[in-house]
């Protein structure tokens, strides 16, 4: 793995409930770290149903070996746009030297 390629800052979230300012509790995607990534577009397809207009892309972001996400990290947010993780694959070359996260693009 070349580290020089993981020129995206991937940033982690967890949903949480939280209280606000009044006391109230909320349900949000909380941010639990940073780690360093590439990203890659897999595919991409425009399709309509029910007379509305969808879109679905899928991205692969590669991150170093050691990053492991836990059953709460459901979502990562890359330059402001936030994806849900479809899969992590957490050694696919069996090398020890990368991991992937397969990702589909969500609207917040």
């Amino acid at each position: 793995m070349n580290p020089g390629k993981l020129d995206r800052r991937l940033e982690i979230l967890e949903f949480k409930r939280t209280v606000d300012e009044e006391g109230f509790p909320t349900d949000e995607w909380v941010p639990t770290r940073k780690i360093w990534a590439s990203r890659e577009t897999l595919s991409g397809r425009a399709y309509f149903e029910a007379s509305a207009a969808q879109s679905e892309v899928s991205e692969q972001f590669t991150v170093r070996y050691g990053n492991k996400l836990t059953d709460d990290e459901k979502r990562v947010r890359c330059g402001g746009e936030a994806f849900v993780v479809e899969a992590f694959l957490p050694d696919p070359m069996g090398d020890r030297s990368e991991s992937h996260i397969l990702v589909k693009v969500v609207s917040e």
